[in-house]
């Protein structure tokens, strides 16, 4: 959970819910909750990642933010090794119906963002165990 100072803006909260409910994604509904979402979600990439790092990130990526919300939802609310396989699931997924929801067939973009979707997916199944909140089982 991010601390005071990195609580995000209401006015990005908001469009952060708009865009994923525009997108279709899996979990869209649950970035109403703006409250909440202000003080978990911090765009694409680990807590301990610089602000800066994070904000370049969603701005190459800026198609996969939304999706990146969803899965920060997913792991704050953390489990067990089945939830987290369930979260980076859900990332994938969103984030391939992100690429199709923002961008024609016919758009390379729309291509580009899969493949980063999928190349962030990977990041996570190796590298995202220490940020998942973990609730009993083993990691």
């Amino acid at each position: 959970m991010t601390t005071d100072r990195q609580i995000q803006p209401l006015d990005r909260a908001v469009t952060m819910h708009a865009r994923a409910t525009r997108q279709k994604l899996d979990g869209a509904a649950r970035l109403a909750a703006y409250h909440y979402t202000r003080r978990v979600c911090n765009g694409i990439g680990a807590a301990w990642f610089p602000a800066w790092a994070r904000e370049l990130t969603g701005k190459l990526a800026a198609t996969l933010e939304p999706t990146a919300w969803v899965h920060d939802l997913d792991y704050e609310a953390g489990g067990t090794w089945r939830e987290r396989w369930i979260a980076d699931w859900r990332f994938l997924r969103n984030g391939l119906r992100a690429a199709r929801a923002d961008y024609a067939w016919d758009q390379l973009r729309r291509y580009t963002n899969a493949g980063t979707a999928f190349r962030f997916w990977l990041l996570l199944r190796f590298f995202g165990a220490a940020a998942f909140n973990w609730k009993g089982g083993k990691k």
